[in-house]
């Protein structure tokens, strides 16, 4: 009975490692973090007055992307002007503010990126910002 019960136990142990274990593969399309800079959008500010991007971090690895494009409040696709890896090798997308704020209206507005990486494989992740008229 010994026996049995413990190994039980050791199988019951070993699923729950295996469980804990990350499986090591990348985020999937609902887990794609991203980080919208700036969080508020101001609508009508003369273009050489203030910061010219509007710059979205995210949470995959930049050696593996392939394309990059970002869905306004309005549904229009916008494409970065460049894009490069941040300090820790992930990827960051610099976009023409005015741009941006031309697809949004005041209020809150979500920002979804659409990253597709070199397999193929399609990741979105939104952040939501804070859009004021001027």
């Amino acid at each position: 009975m010994k026996k049995v019960t413990l190994s039980l136990f050791s199988l019951i142990l070993f699923c729950g490692i295996m469980a804990a274990q990350p499986s090591g593969n990348q985020p999937t399309a609902e887990d794609l973090v991203i980080q919208v800079a700036p969080q508020t959008i101001l609508l009508g500010r003369s273009a050489k007055v203030g910061n010219v991007w509007l710059t979205i971090h995210a949470e995959i690895s930049y050696s593996q992307v392939l394309s990059v494009q970002l869905e306004g409040a309005g549904g229009d696709i916008i494409y970065p002007t460049y894009t490069k890896a941040d300090n820790r090798g992930e990827l960051v997308a610099k976009f023409d503010y005015d741009e941006v704020a031309e697809e949004l209206g005041p209020g809150t507005a979500t920002l979804t990126l659409e990253v597709e990486d070199a397999a193929g494989v399609v990741y979105n992740g939104s952040d939501d910002v804070r859009v004021i008229a001027r």
